[in-house]
């Protein structure tokens, strides 16, 4: 007697062969993950298409920054985190109680921050009008100890004088909460109070440029 082994076709898997809704699926889902890739795609090329202006003015001990202008292109369809920020110095003056006046031997030092969120909303075709926004960053500088300024003993009376803003710098975040901007902007002009804090306030008079 002679035995023949049947043979069963082969069948192949394919999730592509499947017809009706099934088939389109995987289509439906590779469209999905496209229209993720092309929204961070859209976020290569940030830049200034108009230069931030920030204006800084300093009265009394205090400095405020103001961004005022400018326009960024090239951002994605996410929210965008802006950092405002500038270094703030001022010299001291020390007075002993017999009225002689010497120069404090160390600096006082600060930082002017602030920041602002920007909805996707109103980020149009990867376009952001920096003026509309009124971002401001403000920083007051508090008179030192006689020792922290350097004075010769305690009995000596310090104030601040010649107060610095300068590096005033403009760093862009997407999505808001990324750990490295996306773009930076630093003004390397400075703006200065000449003139003396008295530690009455009311007897002060600065003049900015």
């Amino acid at each position: 007697m002679r035995t023949r082994a049947t043979r069963r076709p082969e069948r192949r898997w394919s999730p592509w062969s499947m017809g009706g809704l099934n088939a389109a699926r995987p289509q439906f889902q590779a469209q999905a993950l496209v229209d993720r890739l092309e929204d961070r795609c859209l976020l290569a090329n940030p830049h200034f298409v108009v230069e931030p202006t920030i204006v800084t003015a300093v009265v009394d001990s205090t400095v405020t920054l103001s961004l005022t202008g400018g326009k960024i292109a090239g951002l994605g369809n996410e929210d965008v985190r802006l950092v405002l920020s500038a270094s703030i110095s001022a010299n001291t003056l020390c007075t002993n109680p017999g009225g002689k006046v010497v120069p404090g031997q160390n600096k006082v030092l600060g930082t002017a921050t602030g920041e602002a969120t920007v909805l996707a909303a109103s980020i149009r075709n990867g376009v952001l009008n920096l003026r509309p926004l009124g971002l401001t960053a403000e920083a007051t500088l508090q008179t030192p100890t006689a020792e922290a300024a350097g004075c010769p003993n305690g009995n000596w009376s310090v104030q601040l004088t010649n107060i610095t803003a300068s590096a005033a710098t403009l760093q862009v975040y997407q999505p808001p909460n990324a750990t490295e901007p996306v773009l930076v902007f630093v003004d390397d002009t400075t703006a200065t109070a000449i003139g003396v804090l008295a530690l009455d306030p009311g007897t002060t008079t600065t003049k900015s440029t």
